[in-house]
């Protein structure tokens, strides 16, 4: 599933009853590409918070899961390193066609799920199933890599630093 967080305008919290309704929240896991000084990541924490203080399902764990944490931000990440995330170029074309989200009063009342677009007429330019191909075949040739690697993440301390929020403070 997708869940859509707008930074200053919060999380689908029609999305989250939707998933409550059909998932223990307690399975629920939130995952992002990036993070670089934690907007996002405090973002989720004060809207889980806010969700369930105006009585919507308890349960769901406020913490997110990263592909790259160079702000130093989760406890659980793939890296600490700067990675360049493909959507963040590419955007649609390597997501399936789908927008980021769509938040207008306009278009999305206040019970909807947020929306989003899906660009048709970009399908000749999409290259999302290209992009999850192509790592994919890399799994068997890294297999052995990740296995020591998370070892070693696991045993390490993956207490956040924030050291992302920290440079945006100084």
């Amino acid at each position: 599933y997708a869940i859509s967080i707008v930074r200053g305008r919060g999380i689908d919290a029609t999305a989250l009853r939707w998933l409550a309704a059909h998932h223990d929240p307690a399975d629920v896991v939130f995952v992002d590409g990036w993070t670089g000084k934690g907007a996002i990541t405090r973002e989720l924490a004060a809207a889980i918070t806010e969700f369930e203080a105006s009585g919507g399902p308890a349960g769901f764990d406020p913490e997110i899961s990263v592909l790259a944490d160079p702000g130093g931000c989760v406890r659980t990440y793939g890296t600490r390193e700067d990675f360049l995330i493909p959507s963040a170029c590419l955007n649609s074309t390597v997501s399936g066609l789908i927008s980021r989200t769509v938040l207008r009063a306009d278009l999305v009342g206040p019970d909807d799920f947020h929306g989003g677009k899906f660009y048709r007429e970009l399908a000749d330019s999409d290259v999302s199933g290209l992009f999850l191909d192509t790592i994919a075949a890399r799994f068997d040739e890294v297999a052995g890599q990740v296995e020591e690697e998370a070892k070693e993440l696991l045993a390490a301390d993956r207490a956040p630093t924030w050291e992302g929020w920290a440079a945006v403070e100084r």
